[in-house]
C-alpha cells in the first residue's frame, strides 16, 4: 500500500527532473561584433588636381562593435529551427584609398546591420551540455555612414560623403555549446560567421559605392523552452 501511494509522487519527481527535449522556445542574446575591414569602391571620384577617377578603391577600418538578437523557434529533439531578428553596430575610424593613389584619412563612420534570418541547428550530443552547429539564410539591411574629407582634399573640413542603405542576401554559420540552467532554461554560447555579400548605394554626389560586409561574432544568450 505504501508503495502504491508513493508511486505518483516518485513519477512526478522524475518528470520534473527530466529536461524537455522538444517544444517551442524563445531566445535572446548579446553579441561582440568583430567585422572585418570593409573593402569598397566609389565611382567617378575626383583625385588630386581634379583628375577624374572612374573607380576609386577604398579600405574602411572597422572597429569592434556590439549586437543583440531575439529568436522564436521549435526544438524537435536533436534539431532546432527558428526565425531570428538581430542588430549590430560597428564604428569606423578611418579609411584608406589604395588605388590609383594611396592616402589614409580619418572618418566618423558607422556600419549598422539589421538581419532577418531563418536558422537551423543540430545538437551533436544529447547530454546536459550540448555542443551544436548551425546555419542560417536571410536578408540584411545595411546602413553605411561616412563623414570625412575627400581624398582629393585631405585638409578640407569633414562632410557627409556617404549615408545610404541597402538590403542584401545574407548567410551565417554557427558553432557553440548550450548548458542547462534550469529544466527549461539553457545558456547558449556560440561563434557566428556573418556575411552580407556586397552592399551597394549612392554617395552624396549620387555616384555608386560598394562595401563588403562580413565578419566574426561571439554571442551569449538564454533560451527558454515552453
Amino acid at each position: 500500500m505504501v508503495a502504491l501511494t508513493s508511486w505518483p509522487a516518485v513519477a512526478a519527481a522524475q518528470e520534473q527532473s527530466q529536461e524537455p527535449d522538444q517544444g517551442w522556445y524563445v531566445s535572446a542574446s548579446g553579441s561582440l561584433s568583430l567585422l572585418e575591414d570593409s573593402v569598397g569602391t566609389v565611382a567617378n571620384a575626383i583625385g588630386p588636381g581634379g583628375v577624374a577617377i572612374p573607380t576609386l578603391t577604398t579600405d574602411n577600418e572597422v572597429e569592434n562593435g556590439w549586437g543583440a538578437s531575439a529568436a522564436f523557434g521549435r526544438d524537435f529533439g536533436r534539431v532546432r529551427a527558428e526565425v531570428e531578428v538581430g542588430y549590430s553596430e560597428n564604428d569606423a575610424s578611418s579609411y584608406s584609398v589604395s588605388s590609383p593613389f594611396v592616402v589614409t584619412l580619418p572618418q566618423d563612420g558607422r556600419n549598422d546591420i539589421t538581419r532577418y534570418m531563418g536558422n537551423v541547428y543540430v545538437d551533436l550530443t544529447t547530454g546536459g551540455i550540448r555542443p551544436y552547429v548551425g546555419a542560417g539564410l536571410g536578408a540584411a539591411r545595411v546602413e553605411v555612414v561616412t563623414v570625412a574629407t575627400v581624398a582629393a582634399a585631405p585638409t578640407a573640413p569633414p562632410r557627409r560623403l556617404i549615408d545610404d542603405d541597402d538590403t542584401v542576401f545574407a548567410y551565417q554559420l554557427m558553432a557553440g555549446v548550450s548548458v542547462p540552467v534550469t529544466r527549461r532554461l539553457r545558456l547558449n554560447a556560440q561563434y557566428r560567421w556573418f556575411d552580407a555579400d556586397l552592399v551597394r548605394g549612392l554617395d552624396a554626389r549620387g555616384q555608386e559605392f560598394t562595401r563588403t560586409i562580413q565578419g566574426h561574432n561571439f554571442d551569449l544568450g538564454l533560451r527558454f523552452t515552453f
